[in-house]
């Protein structure tokens, strides 16, 4: 496992060691704990962004092609 130095304000450091001994974890454990939760949350919207995006990228591509039958359609009804 790698070391990481970060510089948190004293209020940030007094909250979560109150929350690590409520949890009974160590600092260490509680920062790392909710480090991976907060990017496995972040990489998961993310992923339903790129999702929303392909969803709407098909839905603008099938209307296009709905309208291109739609109109062969009327115009083999002439």
């Amino acid at each position: 496992m790698s070391v990481l130095t970060i510089r948190l304000s004293e209020k940030l450091l007094k909250d979560a060691d109150r929350i690590a001994k409520n949890k009974k974890l160590s600092r260490s454990s509680f920062i790392r704990e909710t480090l991976e939760e907060s990017i496995r949350k972040t990489l998961e919207a993310e992923k339903r962004k790129r999702l929303r995006e392909a969803s709407l990228k098909v839905r603008r591509e099938s209307m296009k092609v709905n309208a291109e039958f739609a109109k062969f359609e009327e115009d083999a009804g002439d």
